[in-house]
This record gives C-alpha cells, structure tokens and sequence, in this order.
C-alpha cells in the first residue's frame, strides 16, 4: 500500500537562466523614487530575460492596488518598464499592502502561471501597512510563491516584514537602512538566483518518487530532503 508523506525540499535553481515570475510589489508614493527604480533595475539586469527565463512584473499598492507592468511574452526591457514608471499616475495616500498581494494573487500568479517557473515576490515597504498582511501573504505561500520583503528607509513595521517573508526570515527579510542598497541587492538577487531558500510541501510515496506541481514526478535525492515526516 502507497502511504503519502509531506516532504519539505530545498528546489535548486540553476543560476540566474533559471525560469522565473518574478513580482515587484512597490508603494504607489514610491514608484518614481530614485533608489526604488534603481534597485529594480539591478535586480532585474542580474537575470537573463526571456520566455524559457526571467519575466517580471511590478504592482504598485497605495489605497488601492493596480498592475503597472505585467508578465509579457519575451518580457519587454528594463527600458520599456522605466518609461511605464514614468507615465503613471498612481494614488500616493494610504498604505494597503493588503490589498497589493491579494491583487497580486488574484492577477498574476493565479491565472497568469507558467508550467516549471519559479515563482518569486519582492515586497517594498516603507510604512506600515494599514490593512492585513498576515492571510493574503499566506495565500501566496500556500501557492509556492517565495516572498522577499524590504523595509525601506526607517519608518516601516519590522514585524510586518516578517509576517510577509517566506520562513526563515533571516533569509528573506531585508532593510536598505542596515544593508545599504548594493549589498542588498547583491544578497537578494544572490537568493533569488540560486533558489537555495526556497522551501515546498509536496507529497511523496514511499517509492522514493514525489509529484509536484512545478516539476511533476521526480526522484527524491537524499541531500535536498530537509525533513520527511507523516501527515
């Protein structure tokens, strides 16, 4: 008889080619700042950009949420992006990040999923955030979704950025004020790029084989099994 186990693995990316959905979700008041587009546009130029690679997105969130930049066949350039930061006209009031990664769910990573990507969340935050992040953040977790969160400046919730960070949040949680942005991004693209952080619940067979839902069935390997127990 079969018996089912939860399996939690590390899933190894293969370097910065790897096939990846990545989300930018921004503070609306933010989108044009300086250091914001630039981190972005670090990040972004670390991955090699295509349909079999790297496609990205951005989700401003203010007192509401909208995609500014969405996933696209090929992904356009990192200049095409930049003008489509400069030509929008976003509300600046109020802080609902809430809102900005259930419509990340809801329009991205829900109906606009590609078969074997790794799906990755980069939250920017610079205040706290007026409406829940703890459930919708969860969502996206239970999704396979890594999530990355950056405090921003010095007025943020620390408590915030790990209530929304993927686990352990010594990995996942960043702050520009303690790293500086070129460390940061060097650290966070470092993580992003080698997906070594990233941890999945799958179901396994005693038979040695699993399913997944990005990679379908494969072999377990004994040294990327971090725990197997009962369900």
């Amino acid at each position: 008889m079969i018996r089912f186990l939860q399996i939690k693995t590390i899933f190894l990316l293969s370097g910065c080619d790897a096939k990846l959905d990545l989300v930018f979700l921004v503070d609306g008041s933010s989108i044009k700042n300086t250091t914001t587009k630039s981190l972005i546009k670090q990040v972004v130029s670390a991955f090699k950009v295509g349909q079999m690679n790297a496609c990205f997105a951005v989700v401003a969130y203010s007192r509401d949420a909208k995609v500014i930049y969405g996933f696209k066949s090929g992904n356009s350039s990192m200049n095409d992006m930049e003008k489509t930061f400069e030509l929008i006209h976003f509300p600046t009031d109020g802080t609902h990040i809430g809102q900005g990664l259930e419509l990340t769910n809801q329009d991205l990573f829900h109906i606009q999923p590609r078969k074997d990507s790794h799906k990755v969340l980069v939250v920017l935050l610079d205040a706290p955030s007026l409406d829940n992040v703890s459930q919708p953040s969860l969502s996206l977790r239970n999704m396979s979704v890594e999530i990355f969160a950056i405090g921003m400046g010095s007025n943020y919730d620390k408590n915030q950025l790990n209530d929304i960070a993927s686990d352990p949040d010594n990995l996942h949680v960043f702050s520009s004020a303690n790293d500086g942005i070129e460390s940061l991004v060097t650290n966070l693209t470092k993580a992003i790029c080698q997906g070594r952080y990233s941890y999945f619940i799958f179901k396994c067979a005693i038979t040695g084989f699993v399913h997944t839902p990005n990679i379908g069935v494969v072999l377990v390997r004994k040294k990327f099994v971090k725990r197997c127990s009962r369900r």
